[in-house]
């Protein structure tokens, strides 16, 4: 080969990196040069030095090989990566870097592994001639001073490797460093997570108290009816601005964002009940992981099934070694059928607890007892050994009014036990009381806050600093004495306030992104994003659990698992996919939310994989995307495109698509047919037609009045009326909020779904229009910001 030996060298060892660059999904052009100018004057660096250092042919070889093959295999495995995920060196690849991984991957990918077999075979044989044909010239030191240049101040996949794998946890990449975070108020040394030691200090009784809120302590509003709590506030140290924000709005958010101090956010629609039953998070350092580091014994009583939400997984996952939900309390039960619809009454839950703390205080290690109320639940279920709220005839107030009673005395019982001198209770309210019986007293502008106490700390004061589910987790353990050396990434001690600290806009919506990028990428186990390593793409596995690309998941809809029977009838898996064949989202949808999601949809391009039942859906979507019968069908289009059916399953557990049926219905949508397909945005214009007509659009223009009266609104199965007034061009506020007991079926409605208000038939300027409306955070009342998502055909809507 002689002096061709070298550039044909160059040639070939650069491919994968060629190769990187083609295959990401972010083309970094700077990158890409920098790692082609590492690879040429590290190869001339090699050489040189190998010739300088060795006599011998043989030994050059070897030096060579061993360096030259080891830069390859950093530039294969980056080319690997991109070629599966459309990245290269992340948090997801090493979260997945194993050798049973790497045959895994060896064993489903046999032309790839073929391929990178031959490439190495190749490699070995042009250092082998590139060896023996080198000869050292002067201007070869340029190839040495261009390798101290790239290694120093330039970037490329070796560096890439070890700055991501064994950098600092200040290693962020795109646009979550340190300055960005800490802009933000964030705390960059949280991710990733560590934690190595713990040294424990006294034992916790955390106290989560359903729906309680702390306007039930205004006796202005509520005279007599949480008697209890507020002597409690008196004797302890009680936190009075206690805000709920984005992503900690539910029972499981509002546990999981107080103990592992960020928010339950992740890029995807997924509920925030779904997302940890589908065993996200795992690699988020919690409170329970700290206590469990410092030798703690955990237990967790709850009245409510421990699998609702994936409650009982996640603290078992972080520290937790016995969760006890209804499911296994049931036959502690002194009358078998004492219980309501969710679960345990609140009196039968403390009396559990009561016992199982005096046990923990018999073991004389240090103990996390925590417990989940149930009783206050909407619509309230007092228990039975209660006094009733007199000033009020409420069945809401009648269960608050009974909690209170509970906890103090759950709270005299532990009191009067040795154990207890060393012992912090926390009392916290898992979320603000939704829509209840209760609600319609709450005042138009009462700022509302959640509770927090911490009691038996030796002192009693308020605090009066704004803070949030996430500042619960380091405040407690400092009012516990624990010490650690982990961090939390929103967190911060408000026992040790300091008001010169960064302040965070909660609702920021930069922020928000940020804050699920980070959770997706440092804190869950996996990726939402799944590639497809079989021929099949979805396949239902077994009661409960469906197998989506090469991960398992969770058939579970707001956290309630869903049988076959049911999901089957009424729910739908729906799934997202990129250009690339990844899945990159995945969520079980209610058939009642199908119009809005298309609605939500209507100017996206992204390809879908959707099932649906064959019944009849709203707006006749049945047609469009199901066929007749019992069991399934399944469907592949893009919402402003075409939709092709992927055939129907009679038996939901036959239920299973394969790569090759994809490929097929991607020629149907991409091919000359395509004008006999239909989108689903054009056939709910036909519909809205055909129902509505154009005198049912509602006009979002009306300057005289401000005021725009929506007829009919659906959220789930519930039926609203309601008003909104102009505020300014862009901005709505919500009024005058109505149930409805039923409306005609061929009445055109709103929908309130996924967070968005959607108004399909909104008349604007002349133009007949798909108008979003967003809520805005902490408005009072609630105000929202529309946005135009695309007109409906309105040449279709006068026809």
């Amino acid at each position: 080969m002689g002096n061709f030996s070298y550039p044909i060298f160059y040639g070939i060892f650069c491919l994968p990196t060629v190769l990187s660059y083609v295959f990401a999904d972010r083309k970094d052009f700077v990158f890409f040069s920098s790692s082609l100018l590492f690879l040429f004057s590290s190869s001339f660096f090699v050489f040189m030095v190998g010739s300088t250092i060795f006599r011998k042919r043989a030994f050059q070889l070897l030096f060579n090989q061993t360096l030259l093959l080891a830069v390859c295999s950093f530039e294969i495995a980056q080319s690997v990566s991109c070629y599966l995920q459309g990245d290269g060196f992340n948090t997801r690849f090493f979260q997945n870097f194993s050798f049973e991984n790497i045959l895994l991957t060896w064993n489903a990918y046999p032309e790839i592994s073929f391929l990178i077999i031959l490439y190495f075979c190749l490699i070995i044989i042009l250092i082998f001639f590139c060896t023996i044909n080198y000869t050292f010239r002067q201007w070869h030191l340029i190839g040495l001073l261009l390798f101290s240049f790239c290694t120093l101040f330039l970037d490329y996949p070796l560096k890439s490797f070890v700055k991501k794998h064994y950098g600092k946890a200040s290693a962020f990449s795109e646009n979550m460093d340190i300055r960005t975070m800490s802009a933000f108020g964030l705390n960059p040394k949280a991710a990733p997570p560590v934690l190595q030691k713990a040294v424990p200090g006294k034992n916790l009784v955390l106290i989560y108290l359903e729906s309680i809120e702390k306007i039930f302590t205004d006796t202005s509003i509520f005279p007599l009816l949480t008697p209890n709590i507020n002597t409690l506030i008196n004797e302890g140290i009680s936190f009075n601005e206690f805000v709920q924000t984005p992503g900690t709005g539910c029972t499981i958010s509002g546990i999981f964002s107080s103990q592992c101090g960020t928010p339950l956010l992740l890029p995807s629609m997924m509920s925030a009940n779904d997302i940890i039953s589908n065993g996200y998070f795992q690699n988020a350092i919690c409170m329970g992981d700290i206590l469990g580091e410092a030798g703690y014994e955990q237990v967790y009583l709850g009245g409510a099934r421990s699998d609702f939400a994936g409650k009982g997984d996640f603290l078992l996952s972080h520290g937790y070694e016995a969760v006890k939900g209804f499911g296994e309390l049931q036959s502690e039960l002194e009358h078998s059928d004492y219980f309501t619809g969710w679960g345990l009454y609140d009196d039968t839950l403390f009396d559990l607890a009561a016992r199982e703390y005096i046990r923990l205080a018999e073991n004389g290690k240090p103990f996390n007892l925590t417990l989940l109320t149930l009783d206050t639940h909407p619509e309230g279920f007092a228990s039975r050994s209660c006094t009733p709220y007199t000033e009020k005839n409420n069945r809401m107030l009648n269960a608050v009014h009974c909690t209170d009673q509970l906890l103090m005395k759950f709270i005299e019982t532990i009191s009067s036990y040795p154990a207890y001198n060393r012992t912090i209770v926390a009392i916290i309210t898992d979320h603000l009381m939704m829509r209840s019986g209760a609600t319609q007293y709450f005042p138009e502008n009462y700022p509302r806050t959640l509770l927090f106490l911490l009691l038996n700390t030796g002192k009693s004061y308020p605090q009066n600093q704004l803070m949030t589910h996430m500042d619960v987790a380091p405040t407690l353990l400092s009012a516990l004495g624990v010490t650690y050396d982990s961090h939390f990434l929103y967190g911060r001690n408000m026992l040790e306030y300091n008001e010169k600290q960064k302040s965070i806009d909660y609702a920021d919506p930069k922020l928000i992104e940020m804050t699920k990028s980070i959770n997706e990428k440092y804190f869950s186990s996996h990726s939402l994003e799944t590639t497809v390593e079989s021929d099949v793409i979805l396949d239902f596995q077994k009661e409960g659990k469906m197998k989506i690309g090469n991960r398992n998941v969770s058939v579970s809809y707001q956290g309630i698992p869903l049988s076959t029977d049911k999901f089957s009838k009424d729910f739908g898996m729906f799934m997202v996919m990129n250009e690339n064949g990844k899945i990159v989202d995945s969520t079980v949808i209610h058939i009642n939310d199908l119009v809005p999601l298309f609605l939500d949809k209507a100017n996206s391009n992204d390809l879908f994989i959707l099932t649906l039942p064959n019944r009849p859906l709203p707006l006749n979507l049945n047609r469009l995307v199901s066929r007749d019968g019992d069991g399934l069908s399944a469907v592949l289009g893009r919402f402003s495109g075409p939709v092709v059916n992927l055939g129907a399953f009679h038996d939901p557990a036959t239920l299973k698509i394969s790569t090759g049926k994809i490929e097929q219905a991607m020629r149907s949508i991409n091919g000359s047919s395509t004008e006999a397909l239909i989108s689903p945005l054009k056939w709910l214009t036909n519909e809205y037609k055909k129902k509505c007509g154009e005198g049912a659009a509602i006009p979002f223009d009306n300057r005289e009045s401000g005021l725009i009266h929506i007829s009919c609104i659906k959220a789930g199965p519930n039926l609203f009326t309601a008003q909104l007034k102009r505020k300014d061009k862009k901005t709505y506020q919500l009024e005058n909020i109505t149930p409805l007991k039923q409306v005609d079926s061929n009445a055109c409605c709103a929908y309130f779904a996924f967070g968005h208000l959607f108004m399909p038939l909104a008349l604007n300027n002349g133009t007949i229009k798909i108008m979003k409306l967003t809520p805005i955070p902490d408005t009072k009342p609630l105000q929202l910001k529309s946005q135009n998502m695309g007109k409906l055909d309105t040449r279709t809507l006068k026809e």
